[in-house]
């Protein structure tokens, strides 16, 4: 854990600076219409900036993966590494889907009648699926980055089935931004190790 945290202060020091100026000046606002018009004030003040946000994250990670397995292509003891960005691209693709057309709701429950939370809890059967799948080659990376990610997305996911939750939308729009970052600096960092590898790893033609 000690050499991830630098990092993640790096990552998560400046993020949420970036949230508490979104929540306090309502930078928000306007920016809240590319994903819904009829959002209520609160939820406003959530989303836009941190959306488009989000988004980039999930095209950085998604052209991480891509990064690492062409690098990785043909090189036998780089089996692992280019299995587990794969499979992250993947998943990293249909969430980009997901923030883009916003599958989870209101699409996919108005169009199969399917529920919301049913939707989030598919995306993260998906993930722990990966994470079982991936499991020995996880345990070379910098493993530290991925639990955070993931401890973040599952928060956003509690915050998502819980309306209860005193300023939920900020918190949910907070927790998903910062599993994002720490998604993309997992992938990132993966992807430059894997490349770094690649340099002493035989290509084998196939």
């Amino acid at each position: 854990m000690r050499p991830a945290i630098p990092l993640l202060l790096c990552v998560y020091v400046p993020l949420g600076a970036l949230l508490l100026l979104v929540k306090y000046l309502g930078h928000d606002q306007h920016a809240s219409t590319l994903i819904d018009p009829h959002f209520s004030a609160e939820e406003s003040l959530s989303h836009g900036s941190l959306w488009v946000l989000g988004l980039a994250g999930w095209v950085w990670s998604s052209l991480s993966c891509l990064i690492g397995v062409l690098v990785a292509r043909g090189r036998a003891w780089l089996t692992r590494p280019r299995h587990l960005l794969a499979g992250a691209g993947m998943l990293t693709v249909v969430m980009f889907a997901d923030d883009l057309f916003q599958l989870h709701k209101p699409v996919i429950p108005e169009a199969t009648g399917v529920p919301s939370a049913l939707v989030l809890a598919v995306y993260a059967a998906a993930f722990v699926l990966w994470v079982v799948a991936n499991r020995r080659a996880i345990a070379d990376t910098n493993a530290p980055l991925l639990i955070v990610a993931i401890a973040f997305f599952a928060l956003w996911i509690l915050t998502k089935a819980a309306p209860g939750i005193p300023g939920r939308i900020p918190l949910s729009s907070g927790a998903k931004l910062c599993g994002i970052a720490g998604w993309a600096t997992y992938l990132t960092g993966t992807a430059v190790a894997t490349t770094r590898a690649s340099r002493a790893a035989p290509t084998v033609r196939r």
